[in-house]
C-alpha cells in the first residue's frame, strides 16, 4: 500500500468527490482532515447507573467542547473463522486441535458478530486535528474507555468497500461486501431517554452499520429556529381548537419538547447540537435483505424513535456510514448536548485476549470469550475467583482454566482437599502429590528453598504448632537444632525432621516426645523425608490432602503453604495455584495466611491466584477473606441461593438483571466479571475436555 491512496467515491452524485488516505489520517477533497480512532468495548446494558452516568458526563463534556463535526460508528461483521492447527500424537497438540476445531464449528453454525465502535474526528488541518483527537482521548479515558488511533493496514481497511464501483438501485445498492439498505432517523423519541436508548438498534443480530453524526451550531440560530417551531405548533393546535378537533397528541409532545429544550438553551444549561443517526442493513442477497430491513425497522421502533428506509439515497446513506464524518444523506435533528450525549453505540463486550483460555461463547450474541488472567491492559492482577453452588459447573469450569492454563503453556499448582483433580492432572503429565497415600509422598519442612534463618524460624513454627505452643526456651532449643541439622546437611542428604531428635533429647526432652511421633512411623514418611515433587520445575502438579488424618492437617497445610509462597518468591513466572472448595481450606490458619498474602501480592511475583467456592459467604464473611473474592480482578459468578445474592451485589457492584441472570442460571452459566467487562458466559468446551476431567482413557490417533 503506498503511503498515500486517493480513492474516488463511488456515489454517483458524488463522483467528483474523493478521498486521499495516508498513514495516520485521511484527507477529503473539500480539504477537511480526518482522524480515527478505535475505542474499547463498554456494554452500558451491564454497567450500574453510576457507570452510565460518568459515561453520559464524559461525552457531555465531549459534545459542550466541540468545534468540528465528529461520527460516532459502530461496525457489525461476522465473526472470521480460525485455521485449524497442525495436529499430533501429543497431548498438548490433541487438546489444542481439539479445541480448536471446536471454537471454529461454534463460528461456522452460530456465525456471531463482532461489533467496533470507532470515533471519527475532523479538523481544519493537522493542528486542529491532533488537539481533537487528544481532547477525545482524554475524556474518554475520564470516563474508563479506553482509546486508540488507527494506523496503516487498520485505518485502509475501513475503506475497503470504496475500491470497487457501486451499483445503487431505488430500494438498495451493491457493494463488494453485498447489497445494503440505509435507513435514517427522522423523530427522535417523545420522551425522556437515558444513554442506553440506541441498544435495541446497536444491538440487532444483523451485519450492519449505525453510524451518529453531532455537529455544533451557533446558539442564536438554535435559538431562532426552536421560536419558529413553537410558532408552528401552537398556530397548529388554534387550527385544531377552531375546527373543534381533538388535540393533537404529537403536538402537544412537541411543544413540551421544543419549550424544554429552549429553556435549556437560554439558560445556557447546555450547547445547542445537530444530530443524525443512520443505520445500514447488509446481506448476500435481496430477499435476505428484505427480511434484515424489517428487522431493523423493528429496533427502530424499540428505541421509541422514528426512521424510514432511505430510498433513492442508499448512497448517501452508505457514505454516511464510512469514517468520513460525512452525511450526505442529511436528516439533521436539532438537539442539545445534554440529550445529544445518549445517543451512543456502546453495547457489547468482547472477551478475545490474544493468546487466553477459551472457556466458551456469551449467551447473548454467542461471540467466543477467550480470557487471559495475565491481560495487563484489562485487569490489574492475574486473580480469578469462582464462586457458584453445587451442581452449576463450579469444578467444570475450574478444570477447564487448568487444562487452558497447560494448554497456552502456563504452569498450575492445585491444592486439591478432596482429591478430585488427580485424574486431570496426570491426563495432563502432571504430577500429584498425595499427602495421604501411605508413605508415597512426602515433604520435608527443612527442604523448602528458604534462606537459613526462614527455615529455622518456618521449622519452629511447625514445632510450635505440633506442641500446641512452646515457652521461649523450648523454641529456641527447637531453633538451635534446626540450625545445627542444617549445618550438618550435604548435598545428597538434606537435613530431616528426625535430625533434630538427638539434640532435642537432650535440650528439651518434652518435645523430643512428641516430636518422635512425627518423625518415625508413617508420620515420619510424610513429614521426615526429602520432599518428593518439586514445584520448581514447569508443568501442572497436585497437592491432595483428602486422606491426610484430621489431627495433622494443620501441620501439613502450614508446610504446604511455607513450600509455595518460597516457591513463587524465588522463581517468578507465570503460574496459577488454583484452590478448590477454598472454605474448607481457609478453616487452617497457615493455608489461610497464604491465600490472604497471595491475593495482595501475587501480582509482584507474576502469579495467579485461583479460588472456588460454593459459598460466597466463604469468602465474603470476614475482612481478611473479602480481600481475596474482592481483590481477583477476574470473577466467574455462576447460580446463587437468593439469600447469597444481595451481599454479592454489594460485593460486586451488580445491576438488578445480573442479579436476576445469578438466580436463574443453569448450569455452566457464568456472569464473567473482568477489569472493566462484564459479560454473561456459556462455559463451553470439547468432548475431549470432559473426558479428561473424568479420568477416561486418551483418544485414539483417529480422535485427534
Amino acid at each position: 500500500m503506498s503511503p498515500d491512496w486517493r480513492l474516488r467515491t463511488p456515489a454517483s452524485r458524488h463522483e467528483d468527490f474523493s478521498v486521499t488516505l495516508h498513514h495516520d489520517h485521511l484527507c477529503r477533497q473539500d480539504g477537511v482532515w480526518i482522524g480515527v480512532l478505535g475505542t474499547a468495548d463498554c456494554d452500558l446494558g451491564a454497567v450500574g447507573e453510576q457507570a452510565v452516568a460518568r459515561f453520559h458526563h464524559a461525552m457531555t463534556g465531549l459534545l459542550n467542547g466541540l468545534t468540528s463535526p465528529i461520527q460516532l460508528l459502530m461496525v457489525a461483521r461476522q465473526w472470521e473463522t480460525e485455521a485449524l492447527p497442525a495436529s499430533d500424537l501429543a497431548v498438548e497438540d490433541s487438546v489444542q486441535t481439539a479445541m480448536a476445531r471446536h471454537a471454529q464449528t461454534h463460528l461456522t453454525v452460530h456465525a456471531p458478530l463482532r461489533r467496533r465502535v470507532f470515533l471519527v474526528v475532523s479538523g481544519n488541518d493537522s493542528a486542529h486535528l491532533e488537539h481533537a483527537i487528544g481532547t477525545v482521548a482524554r475524556l474518554l479515558a475520564g470516563a474508563g474507555l479506553g482509546t486508540w488511533r488507527l494506523l496503516g493496514t487498520d485505518l485502509y481497511d475501513l475503506f475497503a468497500e470504496l475500491e470497487e464501483p457501486w451499483h445503487e438501485s431505488i430500494t438498495e445498492v451493491t457493494t463488494p461486501l453485498g447489497v445494503a439498505r440505509g435507513t435514517s432517523l427522522i423523530r427522535l423519541p417523545g420522551g425522556a431517554v437515558d444513554a442506553r436508548w440506541l441498544l435495541p438498534l446497536v444491538m440487532l443480530p444483523l451485519a450492519g452499520d449505525v453510524a451518529i453524526h453531532l455537529r455544533p451550531v451557533a446558539q442564536a440560530d438554535a435559538l431562532r429556529t426552536l421560536r419558529r417551531r413553537l410558532r408552528d405548533h401552537s398556530a397548529q393546535q388554534l387550527v385544531d381548537l377552531d375546527a373543534g378537533r381533538v388535540d393533537d397528541v404529537k403536538v402537544d409532545v412537541a411543544i413540551d419538547n421544543v419549550s424544554t429544550l429552549q429553556q435549556r438553551l437560554a439558560s445556557n444549561a447546555s450547547r445547542s447540537i445537530e444530530l443524525a443517526v443512520t443505520a445500514v442493513a447488509r446481506s448476500a442477497d435481496r430477499k435476505r435483505l428484505d427480511t434484515a430491513t424489517a428487522q431493523l425497522l423493528s429496533a427502530w421502533a424499540l428505541t421509541s424513535a422514528h426512521a424510514v428506509p432511505t430510498h433513492f439515497q442508499h448512497s448517501d446513506t452508505l457514505l454516511s456510514v464510512l469514517p468520513l464524518a460525512l452525511n450526505p444523506a442529511g436528516q439533521w435533528k436539532l438537539s442539545d448536548t445534554l440529550a445529544a450525549a445518549t445517543a451512543l453505540p456502546w453495547g457489547q463486550v468482547e472477551v478475545n485476549d490474544a493468546g487466553g483460555y477459551r472457556l466458551g461463547h456469551t449467551r447473548h450474541g454467542q461471540t467466543p470469550v477467550c480470557l487471559d488472567p495475565f491481560a495487563s491492559d484489562v485487569a490489574t492482577n492475574a486473580n480469578v475467583a469462582v464462586v457458584a453452588t453445587s451442581g452449576h459447573g463450579k469444578s467444570f469450569t475450574l478444570s477447564t482454566l487448568v487444562i487452558e492454563a497447560t494448554r497456552c503453556g502456563r504452569d498450575v499448582v492445585v491444592i486439591d482437599p478432596e482429591g478430585e483433580y488427580r485424574a486431570l492432572i496426570e491426563r495432563l503429565g502432571g504430577r500429584y502429590l498425595d499427602l495421604g497415600s501411605g508413605g508415597v509422598s512426602s515433604l520435608n519442612i527443612l527442604e523448602t528453598g528458604l534462606s537459613a534463618a526462614e527455615t529455622v524460624a518456618a521449622t519452629g513454627e511447625m514445632v510450635d504448632l505440633i506442641c500446641g505452643g512452646l515457652d521461649p526456651g523450648d523454641r529456641s532449643a527447637v531453633e538451635k537444632a534446626a540450625l545445627t541439622s542444617l549445618a550438618q546437611a550435604t548435598p545428597g542428604r538434606p537435613a530431616v525432621l528426625a535430625d533434630l531428635m538427638p539434640r532435642l533429647a537432650e535440650t528439651s526432652p518434652r518435645v523430643a516426645r512428641i516430636l518422635e511421633r512425627y518423625s518415625t512411623g508413617p508420620l515420619g514418611e510424610l513429614l521426615s523425608r526429602p520432599t518428593t515433587i518439586d514445584l520448581a520445575t514447569t508443568g501442572v502438579c497436585g497437592i491432595g490432602f483428602r486422606d491426610v488424618a484430621h489431627e495433622i492437617v494443620p501441620t501439613i497445610t502450614l508446610v504446604v503453604a511455607q513450600w509455595l509462597w518460597t516457591q513463587i518468591r524465588r522463581e517468578r513466572r507465570r503460574r496459577h495455584i488454583v484452590v478448590d472448595e477454598v472454605g474448607l481450606v481457609l478453616e487452617h490458619a497457615a493455608l489461610r495466611r497464604l491465600i490472604v498474602q497471595l491475593a495482595r501480592r501475587c501480582r509482584k511475583y507474576d502469579a495467579s491466584l485461583i479460588v472456588a467456592t460454593q459459598n460466597a459467604g466463604d469468602l465474603l464473611a470476614a475482612d481478611d477473606l473479602t480481600v481475596v473474592a474482592t481483590n481477583a480482578a477476574t470473577v466467574l459468578l455462576g447460580g446463587q441461593r437468593p439469600i447469597d445474592i444481595a451481599r454479592m451485589a454489594s460485593a460486586f457492584g451488580l445491576t438488578s438483571d445480573q442479579a436476576r441472570f445469578l438466580e436463574a442460571a443453569q448450569r455452566g452459566d457464568f456472569l464473567l466479571l473482568s477489569g472493566s467487562r462484564r459479560a454473561e458466559v456459556m462455559i463451553d468446551v470439547p468432548e475431549l475436555y470432559a473426558q479428561m476431567m473424568s479420568g477416561a482413557a486418551p483418544p485414539g490417533p483417529t480422535d485427534r
